[in-house]
């Protein structure tokens, strides 16, 4: 049986031919650079697609063109963010960013506003919080720096605010005005900044909106034109009560104050709806509390401000390292005025080569 078994095993065919030789194996897959290539190109539409869904699903006003699409007026201010502690009504001797946004703002009112001889502006928001109420102080102090006679009156009959910031008596107002018990000049208050009057609000009604929309407040409004050469209006925010649509349709414009990355586009697209249907003219956007860190560089109607920022905060004590920077910054130019004027001294005049090199480094 063994002896029948090997002579099959012989005669049967070997199913296994070797071809070549065996050879260094190498790998074939996975392909490490071709997966990094697909992956790099996968997570690059997924971050676009994810960036707009998220643009697409954010609702706040994070770039003025935002604002100014949905709107349809330009926008004539950028107000940088002041913090609660430092709020406070600007002056003539103050400097920095602060004054020269309402600087520009003023700049842009007078403007729109051109060709009227008494200016009634009404200065309102979407929502509380905003700013609208310290955007009106402002503005009017810098209107009144300017030259010109503002009244500035608080309208806001639910939340007042503006004698406040004047530290001015809130009685008698402009309540007092409408319902007969007190003459106009008579509730007028002068403040600390030459040719600025306050009109505040005096008792507060439980009927705002009719008490706005009478005829008594129409007929001040023709009073307030006369005694001012610009009126200022702080109104409720826009979608809080319809005061501010009830004034909007007796003033020349509407200054509408924005707060930069809170306010929501829905809500505007609601204000617009409003001020569309009380005929209002809305003379242009005020961006509000803009803080300088988030700011982008390639926009360039913020320059500015980087520009202030630096002698808003720089150090005040002498020897302060950014005194020193600043002194070593202009070293080499006082050097070389230093040699400029030994050399006329010796020669009786600078050489050309001198003077030009000195305007070059001195630009």
């Amino acid at each position: 049986k063994i002896d029948d078994l090997s002579v099959r095993a012989k005669a049967a065919p070997d199913p296994v031919r070797v071809i070549s030789a065996p050879r260094v194996a190498w790998k074939v897959a996975p392909n490490t650079a071709n997966n990094l290539i697909y992956a790099g190109i996968v997570g690059l539409l997924v971050g676009i697609c994810l960036a707009l869904l998220q643009e697409y699903l954010d609702d706040r006003v994070n770039m003025p063109e935002d604002a100014r699409r949905i709107m349809g007026a330009p926008v004539l201010g950028f107000v940088p963010l002041v913090e609660e502690s430092k709020a406070h009504l600007i002056r003539q001797s103050h400097g920095g960013s602060l004054l020269e946004s309402y600087r520009v703002l003023r700049t842009n009112v007078r403007f729109a506003t051109v060709g009227t001889e008494s200016t009634a502006i009404l200065v309102t928001s979407t929502v509380p919080g905003e700013g609208k109420s310290l955007t009106v102080s402002n503005l009017a102090v810098a209107m009144a720096l300017d030259g010109r006679s503002v009244i500035a009156v608080d309208t806001d009959l639910r939340r007042p605010t503006l004698h406040e910031k004047f530290e001015c008596s809130q009685r008698p107002g402009l309540t007092n005005v409408l319902v007969g018990n007190t003459s106009l000049d008579e509730a007028l208050q002068e403040t600390a900044v030459p040719g600025l009057r306050v009109l505040a609000t005096g008792p507060l009604p439980p009927n705002p909106a009719e008490l706005l929309n009478s005829p008594a407040m129409r007929q001040l409004h023709a009073q307030l034109r006369e005694r001012a050469d610009v009126v200022i209006y702080d109104s409720p925010p826009f979608l809080a009560s319809a005061d501010a649509q009830v004034l909007s349709a007796d003033v020349d414009g509407v200054l509408y104050v924005v707060q930069f990355g809170e306010a929501r586009k829905s809500a505007i697209r609601h204000a617009v709806d409003l001020l569309s249907q009380a005929h209002a003219n809305l003379l242009g956007i005020v961006f509000n509390k803009i803080t300088l860190s988030g700011i982008r560089d390639d926009y360039y109607y913020y320059g500015y401000y980087r520009y202030y920022r630096y002698y808003d905060y720089r150090p005040k004590i002498e020897g302060a390292p950014s005194q020193r920077r600043r002194r070593g910054r202009h070293a080499d130019y006082e050097a070389m005025l230093a040699a400029r004027e030994a050399h006329e001294q010796g020669n009786g005049q600078a050489s050309p080569e001198t003077e030009t090199g000195s305007d070059t480094d001195g630009d």
